[in-house]
């Protein structure tokens, strides 16, 4: 689905433009819109969110920077060895600095933590770096929904741009965007998107992206048979 598309389905939701507030414009309530379908969509733990990225380190520094779109932790694991690292919170990553008197110490990654600073988030690591290093850990997390810019400004994009939406996903997708547009007109958003969580269309993307499992009831005993998966 590109963003064209998705326009015209709050369009055909409505049967026309959506109401706009004060310092608003159509085009700008639009994108609002699709925005926060899009957000909703990416709430859940889906597949498709998942993404992998190579994590460096640098000398004296225990901050790494994480991907741009990084939104949840799903694992971190060395390099070296393929062994997880352990997370903590950030207070307990000041702790071990502390206690070893804000000195590098050689080794392995051993702690990480993700911690925010403003909007931004960063990953805390120790023992901290001796020296710069690529590759030293394999991140894997979700990605955030990639927000359609402001489409009054500079770097508007086009029509034609592609939305990070699967296939087998694009019917929930499209519900929801019905959802937010018939809401914010009517005031019956929650509604709305109780509906949609509670039935088939959820039901159906979520067993297609793998997140839940098809319920075929009571499981018979095997009586002696060997389990084959």
């Amino acid at each position: 689905m590109n963003l064209g598309e998705a326009k015209s389905h709050v369009r055909h939701a409505i049967g026309g433009y959506p109401s706009v507030a004060p310092g608003h414009t159509v085009a700008q309530r639009t994108v609002e819109v699709i925005n926060h379908a899009g957000n909703y969509l990416y709430n859940r733990p889906w597949k498709f969110r998942e993404s992998m990225a190579q994590l460096a380190v640098s000398k004296n520094n225990r901050v790494i920077s994480l991907p741009k779109r990084y939104s949840e932790l799903v694992s971190l694991t060395r390099t070296v060895d393929g062994e997880p690292v352990e997370l903590a919170t950030p207070e307990e990553m000041d702790q071990l600095v502390d206690a070893t008197s804000g000195t590098t110490i050689s080794g392995y990654l051993s702690r990480a933590s993700v911690a925010y600073v403003g909007a931004t988030p960063q990953m805390l690591v120790w023992p901290t770096p001796r020296e710069d290093k690529t590759g030293v850990a394999k991140l894997r997390y979700r990605v955030a929904w990639d927000a359609v810019p402001d489409p009054d400004a500079t770097g508007a994009w086009a029509d034609s741009r592609g939305l990070e939406i699967p296939r087998y996903a694009e019917p929930l997708f499209i519900a929801y965007l019905r959802a937010f547009a018939q809401g914010y007109e009517d005031e019956g958003i929650n509604q709305r998107l109780l509906a949609i969580d509670q039935g088939p269309i959820y039901q159906t993307v979520a067993m297609k992206d793998g997140i839940q499992s098809r319920d075929v009831g009571r499981l018979k005993p095997q009586r002696g048979r060997t389990f084959r998966r």
